[in-house]
């Protein structure tokens, strides 16, 4: 696959992704996905198939009611790509009592 094409695959995704649209995200991957998703240098999460990424991103629909991931770097490999990105959040729930402490 050219590299332009896995760029509008990537695209795609993460459109999908910023909007909550899980079907779209699911639309644009390979069954035997193999998803990691690493921060600060650590892997926080991790799947293999389609539906274990499934699953994954039902589960992350509910935490966040907001999104949005952009792209800063992308390493081409053949038909592999590695993506460096920033994702902003913001939870769906807020935790009084955890507020409550933080202000007294």
């Amino acid at each position: 696959m050219e590299n332009s094409n896995l760029k509008d695959l990537i695209e795609k995704y993460l459109s999908a992704y910023n909007t909550f649209n899980t079907d779209g995200m699911i639309g644009v991957l390979n069954e035997n996905i193999h998803f990691r998703n690493i921060s600060k240098g650590e892997v926080n999460s991790e799947t293999k198939g389609i539906q274990e990424f499934r699953t994954l991103a039902e589960q992350s629909n509910q935490v966040f009611s907001q999104r949005r991931q952009v792209i800063k770097n992308i390493i081409f490999a053949g038909d592999k790509a590695e993506i460096a990105g920033h994702t902003w959040h913001t939870p769906s729930v807020v935790n009084t009592t955890t507020l409550a402490k933080r202000s007294s």
